[in-house]
């Protein structure tokens, strides 16, 4: 129904105000996180969240609400060594990591009566997230779906199509819906999934009997939308995501002829310490930063989004721009 989205939004409104952690919503998944800072704040996190669990609990008793304890997973993203150990023993069946013989260095949390397994995985509006931040997992699986997608164009419901209706679906269904689905977050993956992603596109494009030109790589478009999202981050997004935006680069006070002639970057360059991961570097954040700062200047000072991602789309920059960038920085 109409109605019925923003009726849950109401009844769940207050669902802010009895945890102390952040919580993220979407439609009707919750999910409850914490920073850890350091190891000796552990058990103090640990002891927050389930004390967040419990009020949870209680919310949904005052409001019989009743949660599927039995899909509710735990995840922990960390790269210390303990927990790297711990991940070692290996995961059974259902995916998550067995306790012994090297036990979990954090704490239990639980809910609705039941300890929590420590998951490998678990899928979050649509994006797979890992333990350590890969998104080699959530690409292995679009990759499956978009292979069952190609099955789509030969069945013979499409047979009697023109050439370009079938093409049109396949642009606005399986390349759209599967292989391009929020793509800035994990372009950053692992480069020969990602190529395997474009050798799918190119069989898709033989099977339409299409022009292999007309169809622009996956790469140069994930390039495109990644610029896209960091030009609407600064001009339009909602104050929720304000901090998540790059710092403007400072501007010269005094406008000489060696600043006119300098090429500036646009943002402030994210760090490049030695100490920073290369999980980091490859993130959404850090590495369109870095690729906005190497448009031309009219590009990056355009006000108007589709105009913005016009000239963005014609840039000449070569395959793979934004692993050479990284690796030049």
């Amino acid at each position: 129904s109409v109605l019925a989205p923003l009726l849950l939004i109401i009844f769940i409104n207050d669902l802010w105000d009895v945890v102390e952690n952040h919580l993220d919503v979407f439609a009707d998944d919750s999910t409850v996180w914490a920073p850890i800072k350091s190891t000796a704040d552990r058990d103090s996190v640990t002891a927050s969240l389930n004390s967040d669990l419990l009020a949870i609990q209680d919310w949904a008793k005052r409001w019989i609400v009743k949660y599927n304890d039995t899909k509710t997973e735990l995840l922990t993203m960390s790269g210390k060594r303990d927990v790297a150990a711990f991940r070692r023993n290996g995961t059974d069946s259902d995916g998550h990591f067995n306790p012994t013989p090297n036990p979990n260095p954090h704490s239990p949390l639980s809910f609705c009566g039941s300890v929590l397994p420590e998951s490998s995985s678990f899928k979050i509006v649509g994006l797979t997230f890992s333990t350590s931040l890969s998104w080699d997992l959530h690409i292995k699986k679009t990759i499956t779906n978009a292979k069952r997608s190609l099955s789509l164009l030969t069945e013979p419901v499409l047979g009697g199509l023109p050439q370009h209706q079938i093409s049109l679906f396949h642009l606005q269904g399986p390349r759209s819906l599967k292989m391009e689905y929020v793509s800035p977050i994990w372009a950053g993956g692992s480069p020969t999934l990602l190529a395997k992603l474009d050798a799918i596109q190119r069989r898709a494009i033989k099977i339409i009997g299409s022009d292999e030109f007309e169809f622009a790589s996956l790469a140069h478009r994930r390039t495109v939308d990644g610029l896209a999202f960091i030009h609407r981050l600064h001009r339009t997004a909602p104050p929720s995501v304000w901090d998540l935006c790059p710092t403007p680069y400072p501007k010269s006070q005094r406008l000489t002829r060696s600043v006119l002639r300098e090429a500036r970057p646009f943002f402030t360059p994210p760090s490049n310490r030695s100490t920073d991961s290369k999980t980091w570097c490859r993130s959404c954040i850090p590495m369109f930063t870095r690729a906005f700062n190497n448009l031309p200047t009219e590009t990056q000072s355009c006000d108007k989004r589709t105009r913005f991602k016009r000239l963005a789309s014609s840039t000449n920059f070569p395959e793979l721009w934004i692993e050479s960038s990284l690796r030049n920085h």
